[in-house]
C-alpha cells in the first residue's frame, strides 16, 4: 500500500508541474517563433521518437545596447543548449549561421549578452546530442534597456 501512495503522489506531481505546465513552448521554425515574454518563465518538454536532434525558437526585440539576461536550464538532466542568433538569420540560413553567443547546461545557467544593434533576435534552444532522448527546458528573459543620453 505504501508503494502505491508514493506512485500516486509522484504521478500527481508530474501532472501538476510536468511538461503540460509549460504550455506549447517555442516554435520549431524561426518564421513561426513566438515573442519571448520578459520576466515570465516559459519552457517545454519534447521526447524524440528517433535520433536527429530537436530545436525550438523564440524571438525578442532589442534596441542597440540593451542587455539581455536569460536564466535557463534543464528540468530532466538532459543537456540544453541556448544560442542568440542575429536578426538576419532565417530558417533557410540557420544551419550555416554562427551564434552571437551560446552556452549549455545539464542543470541551470544564465547567459548575458548586449545587443550591438536594434532588431528582432532569435533565441534557439536545442538538444546537444543527435540521439538525446528528450529535452525539457525552462527559461526566463530579463531585459535592461540601454541608457539614452
Amino acid at each position: 500500500m505504501r508503494k502505491l501512495i508514493v506512485v500516486v503522489a509522484s504521478a500527481c506531481a508530474v501532472a501538476a508541474f510536468g511538461p503540460a505546465a509549460f504550455g506549447a513552448g517555442g516554435a520549431t521554425d524561426i518564421a513561426g517563433a513566438p515573442t519571448l515574454p520578459i520576466g515570465v518563465k516559459v519552457g517545454h518538454a519534447h521526447t524524440l521518437s528517433a535520433c536527429g536532434g530537436y530545436a525550438e525558437f523564440w524571438r525578442v526585440k532589442l534596441a542597440k545596447g540593451d542587455q539581455l539576461r536569460i536564466d535557463y536550464g534543464s528540468k530532466s538532466g538532459q543537456a540544453v543548449q541556448i544560442l542568440v542568433l542575429d536578426p538576419s538569420i532565417t530558417d533557410q540560413t540557420v544551419d550555416h549561421a554562427g551564434a552571437l553567443t551560446q552556452a549549455y547546461t545539464y542543470s541551470r545557467d544564465e547567459i548575458d549578452w548586449n545587443a550591438s544593434r536594434a532588431g528582432r533576435y532569435t533565441i534557439e534552444l536545442h538538444t546537444i546530442f543527435p540521439c538525446q532522448p528528450s529535452i525539457w527546458y525552462f527559461l526566463t528573459a530579463h531585459l535592461k534597456h540601454a541608457t539614452r543620453p
